[in-house]
């Protein structure tokens, strides 16, 4: 993790490799889910990245948190949230305008989920070390 922290602050995200950008994205989505629920995640910067940890919890083999993400991002409509973070605040506004409860039963699922992060993550590394040197 730490190398990968590293290597983000020093040379920006492109400098990543693919799994990489999704372990960082995973990891950056459920600390953001963990402290505030989904809306957290969606509003901070973090969350520019929801396609990488969409991705990453798939090739990860998540199945309960990738069904919650699929689910919070459908509530987006078509296209999804942005990846801007100025216009998906404007998106999430809008969405909570709507109803003021979008996310928290999605938010009770995911933190009553049995898939447990830091085993499928470790699992993930294991099986692709050479991603991670």
């Amino acid at each position: 993790e730490q190398q990968i922290w590293n290597t983000e602050e020093k040379s920006g995200r492109t400098a990543l490799t693919e799994y990489q950008r999704l372990y960082s994205a995973v990891f950056m989505c459920d600390s953001e889910i963990n402290n505030g629920g989904l809306a957290q995640y969606f509003v901070n910067s973090s969350g520019d990245q929801w396609q990488d940890a969409l991705a990453g919890f798939k090739a990860m083999g998540f199945h309960e948190r990738l069904a919650i993400l699929n689910e919070a991002i459908a509530k987006f409509g078509g296209t999804g949230p942005s990846t801007n973070r100025t216009t998906r605040q404007d998106q999430l506004s809008k969405l909570y305008n709507r109803d003021d409860t979008a996310f928290d039963s999605l938010d009770d699922r995911y933190y009553k989920s049995s898939e447990v992060i830091e085993v499928l993550t470790t699992r993930f590394v294991l099986e692709n070390p050479e991603s991670f040197r």
